[in-house]
């Protein structure tokens, strides 16, 4: 898989949730998360793969309108109409871990992210799902790995749209 141009000749688009911790963050921690995300969005684009971004919809900052039920269907929608949830696990967080249970229970793969030195629990790791877990130090290392995981899960997506295609 050398990028879109390869990509763009599938009969589907792919398309990924971006699962994030973004309740109780200070600035700090909000900044560094959203820079990352950035991140994962524009290695994501570049293979040809639309990321949905929670926080550019539900953050509980910047859309303090929307309700908790409306948070719940809207972002549990999302993780189903996915071909891939990829989770920033550098932090607990109850939402990912529902959105990581949501995922599990479609048969959506996971690629699971965390900087190296972070230790992600036994629960999370032991998902029994077709996943990836990435451990990066850097924006170098992320840009690196991620795309070679999309890559190991891709065919196994790809597999089950053109079976579901052909199936309608």
């Amino acid at each position: 898989m050398s990028g879109s141009a390869e990509r763009s000749s599938l009969p589907f688009e792919l398309e990924a949730y971006l699962a994030c911790g973004l309740t109780g963050l200070t600035t700090e921690e909000r900044d560094a998360i959203y820079r990352t995300q950035e991140l994962v969005d524009e290695i994501c684009r570049s293979i040809g793969i639309k990321l949905y971004l929670p926080k550019n919809f539900t953050d509980p900052l910047d859309h303090k309108e929307v309700s908790p039920e409306n948070v719940f269907f809207t972002d549990r929608q999302r993780v189903l109409e996915s071909d891939l949830l990829i989770a920033m696990v550098c932090r607990p967080s109850f939402g990912v871990g529902q959105e990581l249970e949501i995922a599990r229970n479609a048969l959506i793969p996971i690629i699971l992210l965390t900087t190296d030195g972070i230790t992600v629990s036994r629960m999370v790791r032991g998902i029994p799902s077709i996943m990836e877990i990435i451990e990066y130090r850097d924006e170098t290392e992320l840009r690196s790995k991620l795309p070679i995981a999309i890559q190991k899960l891709f065919a196994n997506v790809s597999d089950q749209k053109s079976f579901a295609s052909q199936n309608k």
